[in-house]
């Protein structure tokens, strides 16, 4: 477990730089954030004035090294717009988009796991082809069009939750749902198929045989093992998920940390720009880290590997 959560950390040093890398050329190639704040009413001589007082007269590499030296202080700046710390602000959206991101994760998979078991255990039954005809539609369907979708629906049809904004548990709803919806949908097919599997397999006859309960055989010897590839897969869509957030939030006017990047993008705010990606670097690996642990936990083979690497 140790090795696991020491490579991690190695990683995330490695894809922050990398992250710094690529986000200072693409902010620099992007044009002067100089010319979006003073307007276009200003002097040469106030533009060379503000410009040298944010430091960016600089050659590159010098604004590349105090920027990266300041990063690794966890010193971001001050945000070009806002006037507050950037790492501060950013900190501010990234708890709405945990709250998000989390949600999401967890309607996902309380929703998945039990659909895919009750589709593997009875695979030719009528409830198992409707809800894996609608795990089909949920994965089918994007979120630029469930969302608006749920709020023609919930919000303006039946006025029974709000159509935007956060804050209280009704505000969540719909986000939530609006995101984890397509993991769940994905989650609750991969989980079927494992089950399947697991549940043709020779151990699982044997237990029959033995007369051991047949939702005993399902949810302590077949579940657990068919759990660590689905754990798996939900690591590998966590980056995708994290992705669909930023549009999640603009749809539903969900002042996360995907709302705040977009914003800073769009106004050249490179403090900001920098600290959110800081933080979503971080936010990706940390779960990351997380499913890795899951996946050691349910299958001590990946622990043996672990302490064998």
């Amino acid at each position: 477990m140790a090795r696991i959560v020491l490579s991690r950390l190695v990683q995330l040093g490695f894809t922050l730089l990398g992250v710094f890398i690529v986000l200072f050329v693409i902010t620099r190639m992007s044009g002067d954030p100089v010319a979006l704040l003073i307007g276009p009413s200003a002097s040469t001589e106030q533009i060379a004035q503000l410009r040298s007082a944010m430091g960016f007269d600089r050659p590159l590499w010098a604004q590349f090294t105090g920027e990266l030296l300041g990063a690794m202080r966890l010193d971001f700046g001050v945000s070009l717009r806002g006037g507050q710390d950037a790492l501060t602000l950013a900190l501010g959206h990234l708890a709405v988009s945990l709250q998000l991101v989390v949600g999401a994760l967890v309607f996902a998979v309380a929703l998945a796991v039990p659909v895919g078991v009750v589709a593997a255990v009875w695979p030719r039954s009528l409830l198992a082809r409707l809800l894996m005809s609608v795990a089909f539609i949920g994965q089918a369907v994007p979120i630029f069009f469930s969302a608006p979708l749920l709020i023609l629906l919930f919000a303006v049809a039946w006025h029974v939750l709000p159509t935007s904004g956060w804050g209280t548990w009704a505000h969540m709803i719909l986000p939530v749902v609006a995101l984890g919806m397509v993991l769940m949908a994905k989650v609750a097919r991969v989980m079927r198929a494992q089950m399947l599997e697991v549940l043709s397999q020779d151990y699982i006859r044997t237990a029959r045989s033995k007369g051991l309960d047949g939702w005993s055989i399902v949810t302590v010897h077949a579940l657990r093992n068919a759990m660590v590839p689905t754990v798996t897969v939900i690591g590998a869509d966590l980056g995708q998920l994290i992705g669909s957030a930023v549009l999640t939030e603009s749809i539903f006017a969900v002042p996360g940390l995907g709302h705040m990047l977009l914003t800073a993008a769009l106004a050249r705010d490179y403090p900001l720009l920098q600290a959110g990606i800081f933080l979503t670097a971080v936010f990706v690996v940390s779960l990351n880290l997380v499913v890795d642990m899951l996946c050691a936990m349910l299958d001590p083979r990946i622990r043996a590997a672990g302490a064998r690497g």
